[in-house]
Parts: C-alpha cells; structure tokens; sequence
C-alpha cells in the first residue's frame, strides 16, 4: 500500500532565504540564489511530495490453530524487514489498532476522491 502526500517546502525555503541574508562572501551568496531558484522551479514543476509505503502481511494458510498463525506470520514479517534493512530502509512497526486504523482511514479515503 502506498500513501503519497504533498509536501511543504516552505520552512526549508525560508531557511534558505535566512542563509542568504546572513552570507558575508558574494560568490556563496551567488550559489544560494542560484539553489533556492532552483528549487522554486523544481517544486513548480513536479509538485514535491512523500510516499509512505506500506507492507500488509495476510495469512493465507489453511490451519486455524492460532499459534501456528501466529508464528508463520511473525516469520514472514521477521524476513522481509530483514530484506528492507538490507537495502537501506527504514522499518516502522505499527502494532496499536489505532495507528492501523489512521493509516487505513487516509488510504481508503484518498481513494474515494480519485473515483
């Protein structure tokens, strides 16, 4: 499940603007210039924005003993964390069922506007 959401530029804009102020060398205060219009221009174009991605573990085997549910799902969990930590990512567990249902209020809710 992926979660895309407009990001606000805005704050690390106006650090940059506050940077600039500051720079006592013409030619650093040249190349922040030159940084902040780019970025201006970036984000006019493509809309700057963050994806959260979310891995949804489902059981699909046919035993109903609850431990062994259990144990195959922590299984599976234990080794595709392992395969995103190897890759460089950053592993958030969610285990209250309020965060889950944020997460999936905002996901199913953003759909409904896409329709």
């Amino acid at each position: 499940m992926i979660q895309s959401s407009k990001e606000n530029l805005e704050k690390n804009m106006e650090n940059i603007r506050e940077n600039i102020k500051r720079e006592d060398e013409k030619y650093l205060e040249k190349i922040a210039k030159s940084y902040f219009e780019y970025i201006q221009k970036y984000n006019s174009i493509k809309n700057s924005s963050t994806k959260n991605f979310y891995i949804i573990i489902s059981n699909e085997t046919e035993d109903e003993n609850e431990e062994n549910i259990f144990q195959t799902l922590n299984e599976k969990y234990f080794k595709i964390k392992e395969c995103l930590f190897r890759c460089g990512n950053q592993v958030q567990d969610f285990n209250s069922k309020k965060d889950i249902k944020k997460i999936l209020n905002v996901f199913f809710n953003s759909r409904i506007y896409l329709k």
